[in-house]
């Protein structure tokens, strides 16, 4: 919906003014900030919608790889929010970054339950697409490749 809000813009504006509706109208930081959102949604949505088209098809390996990328996208996020000075001046910004921390932080408890189980790296090592190479991407530190390594074996 938000999508489809920053597309239509112009358009709903004028709508709005027609109307005579104009307090409806968001102001400039309410639109900056719904842009911002949906750029950082959009990774999220992308990783759901795999979920589901795969719903009747379980794909445990495709944990690690959502993991990775949603961790790595935060962090893109922090680091864009942190060092850009042009963003750094929406009044929003300390919130969303407060809050995205807050995410990471409970991303990383849903996270450690893949470690009390062989069964992701399993799955992992045990896909044609993956095999031990999965643990020999950048992504990995050297410790954590060889734990899921050595678990497996």
């Amino acid at each position: 919906m938000g999508e489809q809000y920053i597309y239509l813009t112009k358009t709903i504006n004028c709508f709005l003014n027609d109307c005579e509706l104009e307090y409806l109208k968001l102001t400039t930081s309410e639109f900056e900030m719904a842009e911002l959102l949906i750029i950082f949604l959009i990774s999220f949505k992308r990783c759901i919608k795999r979920f589901e088209y795969n719903a009747d098809e379980s794909e445990i390996d495709y944990v690690f790889f959502a993991y990775d990328s949603l961790f790595n996208h935060i962090e893109d996020i922090k680091i864009i929010l942190e060092e850009v000075i042009a963003l750094a001046a929406l009044s929003s910004i300390s919130y969303i970054l407060e809050t995205l921390y807050k995410m990471e932080k409970k991303f990383k408890i849903y996270y450690k339950k893949t470690e009390l189980s062989i069964i992701y790296s399993d799955v992992m090592i045990l896909n044609s697409r993956c095999k031990l190479s999965i643990f020999e991407m950048e992504i990995w530190s050297d410790e954590d490749s060889r734990k899921y390594s050595n678990d497996y074996l």
